[in-house]
């Protein structure tokens, strides 16, 4: 995991695991007010038929409730990777 600070006063931590064989890569912002918000980006397939889709969640009151909030979108994405059928 990584942390940095930015201009804004915002702190940027950076976190990289893998749900159902595919890199999921979350960033999380802490906002003013002690709230905090993730952005992500699942990545799916090889070579020509990798896709990646990035996502952007709400803001919380908690680091964990941000980050259940991306886990959730991330795993609603990769059920849309599945072909119909199988």
């Amino acid at each position: 995991m990584t942390s940095q600070g930015s201009a804004s006063g915002r702190t940027e931590q950076g976190k990289s695991i893998v749900v159902a064989g595919c890199p999921v890569t979350l960033t999380f912002h802490e906002h003013p007010g002690s709230r905090w918000s993730v952005q992500g980006t699942v990545s799916c397939g090889l070579g020509h038929h990798r896709r990646d889709s990035p996502f952007h969640t709400a803001l919380y009151p908690t680091r964990d409730e941000a980050e259940r909030a991306a886990l959730e979108r991330a795993a609603a994405l990769l059920g849309h990777n599945v072909p119909a059928g199988q």
